[in-house]
């Protein structure tokens, strides 16, 4: 049988991108197929790819066709949740009914963001007292919180269960020491 085409090369694009980790995410992509065709004939190419485990690849259409130069085809990434952060290099060939293959690659990049809280203690003073707001903003659940004076605890909340907490008391103004402490699923903190 006379070749009339073959498969050149591959490319993907975008080649690369990002996600957070615990975050169960697709991502697409096209792959386009370089066909050298110079007779215009009907030239068929199948696309494969390749994965590290949990992340998990698949193609709209697992082929493509064409009497010109180039076909393409849609990357599906399916990236789970529990995908520990990192680099994953998925792999694609590509191959031809004459059995040309040709290959490339795909970063993906599972980002871990730190959590992060804004803990404000605002007092304003009311007469002989000073009137105290506590507010916690967390990119992450806060589970409990508890607010001492000096070392007295006056204030304790095991189920808060929210990324945002407020809370106002009113102490004496002869009271010095407010320490706020708060409690994560990732870490315990306290606030002075």
């Amino acid at each position: 049988e006379q070749i009339s085409y073959s498969l050149i090369s591959i490319s993907v694009n975008p080649n690369s991108g990002s996600v957070i980790s615990g975050q169960s995410t697709t991502l697409q992509s096209t792959v386009t197929a370089d066909i050298d065709n110079p007779y215009n004939a009907q030239a068929t190419v199948s696309f494969y790819c390749n994965a590290p485990s949990p992340v998990t690849c698949s193609f709209t259409q697992p082929s493509c066709t064409t009497t010109g130069n180039s076909c393409s085809t849609t990357l599906n990434i399916n990236v789970p949740s529990n995908t520990n952060p990192g680099t994953y290099t998925i792999t694609i060939t590509a191959r031809d009914d004459y059995g040309n293959t040709a290959s490339t690659t795909y970063n993906l990049n599972v980002i871990m963001i730190l959590p992060s809280t804004n803990v404000s203690v605002i007092p304003v003073i009311s007469g002989n007292n000073y009137n105290v707001l506590v507010n916690i903003n967390s990119t992450v659940n806060i589970n409990s919180v508890s607010i001492y004076i000096n070392t007295d605890m006056i204030y304790s909340n095991n189920s808060v269960n929210s990324r945002i907490f407020s809370y106002e008391f009113t102490i004496p103004i002869s009271y010095a020491n407010i320490t706020v402490c708060y409690n994560t699923s990732s870490y315990l903190a306290c606030y002075k």
